[in-house]
């Protein structure tokens, strides 16, 4: 009976630990945001006219060695992560200050030389709006 008794304790020491609070502050989530932007405008000035996009987990990797010095931990990390991925998606999905090109190019079906199909991409490409423009 002790054994039974002990085992329901484990997961309740565990979930708090596990769920962390993702908030922040509007002025951190505006500076993140507009240095992903910046970024992902940088890499379009770079490659002009073959510029495809940015992919979210190069986007993501991307700010995650920006910030590589700051980092202590794994958990940190981990933390940080999930905010910048986050953050993606509002910018995506809330803002529409990112456009996300999920379904690119055209793929064959086997055998058949003509049938042509859009690709749905699971990390797909990134571009920012042509027309927003970063508040200063």
């Amino acid at each position: 009976m002790e054994t039974s008794e002990e085992r329901p304790e484990e997961p309740t020491e565990t979930a708090p630990a596990a769920k962390t609070s993702l908030s922040m502050s509007y002025e951190e989530y505006k500076t993140t945001s507009n240095l992903l932007i910046l970024y992902m405008r940088q890499q379009e000035d770079k490659e002009d006219d073959e510029f495809e996009g940015v992919r979210k987990s190069a986007l993501v990797d991307w700010y995650l060695r920006e910030l590589e010095d700051e980092i202590e931990s794994e958990a940190e990390l981990i933390e940080r992560k999930t905010k910048v991925e986050k953050i993606v998606d509002r910018l995506v999905h809330h803002d529409h200050v990112i456009i996300e090109l999920d379904k690119t190019g055209l793929k064959k079906r086997k055998g058949d030389e003509e049938g042509e199909e859009l690709v749905d991409e699971k990390d797909p490409l990134l571009v920012v709006h042509p027309n927003f423009t970063i508040d200063a």
